[in-house]
């Protein structure tokens, strides 16, 4: 079982039109997925390698398999299951994104390696390229993806490109104000395939003009956007504002089971950090108020 999946093993229901063509929807939990797209199809009469579950696996009966792409951008593996004459669909796990994270130089900033199978992404090669090289273990990388612009964040940059010949993409307003060569823009509300999953970029400014978050399942890397102790770093009391109204207006509007990885030391969930924010906000602030703040 790839890291980050679910084993569910219970039946679902499933709409569908013929075994040969798949199916076209799913309820799950009483929530009902269209399904856009039949990844991918196959027959097993195999014991499929997942150990202890319920069922035991006791038949080694020809199972159909399916890899759905849902509406939502989520991605499920489900089976149907003909045992006793009946016809149950089965989910068997939901595909998500690994996450790897390395942290690097001398500022401790952390890279993250997002992977679909043999296909990875890159964000913020931040130093030790040669660290970030052997971490890939010979996937592809499809493309480094920079939170922001900030030196801390890119050092390795050239020797990773180099190295890869993989697309750089950040958003305009960081291309601009510091002059970093990309490929590519990351542009609000557009999604960067990994694989046959997606990241998809909003763009939080405040910290920096051109700070963005990658958001995929229920979690997010926001970047020096958020940390779990305070706002990141705002140079003037403008640029604080601005970040104060990307948290309030996008960031903490994400359910609070939210997962968010910052660009320097531990996450946390949205859940979490919204009391200490609510307080932060409620209390009266300097005009001229910037530079590293805590919550409290």
């Amino acid at each position: 079982m790839q890291p980050g999946s679910v084993f569910v093993d219970e039946p679902i229901q499933v709409d569908y039109e013929t075994a040969s063509l798949g199916p076209r929807a799913l309820v799950w939990r009483t929530e009902r997925h269209e399904v856009t797209e039949v990844i991918r199809s196959w027959q097993d009469y195999r014991t499929p390698p997942y150990a202890n579950h319920a069922r035991g696996w006791l038949h080694r009966r020809h199972r159909n398999y399916y890899l759905l792409r849902l509406s939502n951008g989520e991605v499920a593996e489900v089976y149907l299951d003909r045992a006793g004459g009946q016809r149950n669909w089965v989910l068997l796990k939901w595909q998500q994104l690994v996450l790897e994270l390395l942290t690097l130089g001398e500022w401790a900033t952390n890279c993250y390696l997002l992977r679909c199978d043999d296909t990875a992404v890159i964000v913020d090669p931040a130093a030790e390229p040669d660290r970030i090289l052997s971490a890939l273990a010979g996937a592809r990388v499809a493309a480094i993806l920079l939170t922001h612009g900030h030196p801390d964040h890119c050092q390795a940059l050239s020797a990773i490109r180099d190295a890869t010949h993989a697309p750089v993409m950040i958003h305009l307003d960081d291309m601009a104000a510091f002059n970093v060569q990309a490929d590519l823009p990351l542009q609000h509300g557009a999604t960067v395939a990994i694989g046959y999953l997606s990241v998809r970029v909003v763009h939080t400014p405040g910290h920096t003009p051109g700070s963005v978050c990658l958001l995929f399942d229920q979690r997010a890397l926001v970047g020096d956007t958020l940390f779990p102790g305070g706002p990141g770093h705002t140079d003037t009391p403008e640029a604080l504002g601005t970040l104060l109204t990307t948290l309030t207006d996008t960031v903490f509007r994400w359910p609070d089971n939210t997962r968010f990885y910052p660009g320097h030391g531990p996450g946390s969930s949205i859940g979490e950090v919204r009391p200490a924010f609510a307080r932060f906000l409620a209390r009266p602030r300097p005009a001229d108020l910037c530079g590293d703040l805590e919550w409290t």
